[in-house]
């Protein structure tokens, strides 16, 4: 009786486990020449913005928050870089993962940020792109498809995503 019993806990265990497995593999981080993951959120002004409906051109998502010092070294970049490219078939997006929509928007208006920015403030799709650190700068190109993931920022880092937009771009 004992061992049936045990046997029975076992078996549910095993498949516990399983379905555990599978949960967490369906939240791993994406990766390179895998699908965006899709997401809706607000910009500040309450306009809804779909990832899905920026495909036909290359996508540039960056993850931050206005408390991060390596965000706030980047955005000016990111900016710049826009700046320079000019193209309909470009777009920046910011995704701030700031819980205050005000102090984002603060931040957002005195880094000169000049692109849509995307309001995460329960970090849903922070959590769908399972962020290792900020910011995050996921390159997409045309088809959806997540070509380059960079996490993380240092000084000249722009440079490396001119080069893989200019790549993508040229596709």
């Amino acid at each position: 009786m004992y061992f049936k019993l045990a046997r029975m806990i076992l078996k549910g265990g095993l498949i516990l486990t399983a379905l555990l497995s599978v949960a967490v593999a369906s939240a791993a981080p994406p990766k390179a020449n895998e699908p965006a993951p899709d997401f809706a959120l607000k910009t500040f002004s309450g306009v809804n913005m779909r990832l899905s409906e920026m495909r036909g051109d290359v996508v540039l998502l960056n993850f931050w928050a206005s408390w991060c010092r390596s965000c706030r070294s980047e955005i000016p970049r990111i900016a710049e870089l826009i700046g320079s490219l000019e193209r309909d078939d470009l777009h920046v997006v910011g995704v701030t993962i700031d819980e205050d929509t005000a102090q984002a928007r603060r931040a957002s208006q005195e880094l000169g940020v000049n692109y849509p920015t995307l309001m995460d403030d329960t970090n849903r799709i922070a959590k769908l792109y399972d962020l290792p650190t900020l910011p995050v700068t996921v390159l997409i190109d045309r088809h959806g498809v997540v070509r380059y993931f960079h996490a993380g920022y240092e000084n000249g880092d722009e440079a490396l995503y001119l080069q893989e937009v200019n790549a993508l771009l040229a596709e």
